[in-house]
């Protein structure tokens, strides 16, 4: 069985890793061509919903790596009553783990094959 992945914007599939972008929109990651993300949802203001980053690719490796250094050090130099906060960290880092599994991979799956 063959999952392909459309984009969300044009409905077309996506063929190449090089071609996709995931971004996350609310609690929801979508995937997008990168053409269709530069021209249409690149220069859109963030907000919590929409956060316009690209969680795959090197930005959203950085993120996620920026999360967990961040989160470490919140928890190796905050009080005891604050450490709690440092969960919120893993947020990024779940929603990048999530876009690898789901898209990334389905497409290394269609090129071995």
């Amino acid at each position: 069985m063959i999952n392909r992945l459309y984009c969300k914007h044009c409905k077309r599939s996506i063929k190449k890793k090089t071609e996709l972008v995931t971004t996350r929109e609310g609690f929801k990651v979508a995937p997008y061509h990168a053409v269709c993300y530069t021209e249409n949802f690149q220069r859109v203001r963030p907000s919590f919903l929409l956060t316009n980053g690209q969680l795959n690719g090197v930005p959203g490796n950085i993120g996620a790596v920026t999360a967990i250094l961040f989160g470490m050090g919140w928890l190796i130099f905050v009080s005891s009553s604050l450490k709690y906060v440092a969960f919120l960290m893993l947020i990024p880092i779940v929603f990048r783990i999530y876009s690898f599994v789901v898209f990334e991979r389905v497409l290394n799956e269609q090129v071995k094959q």
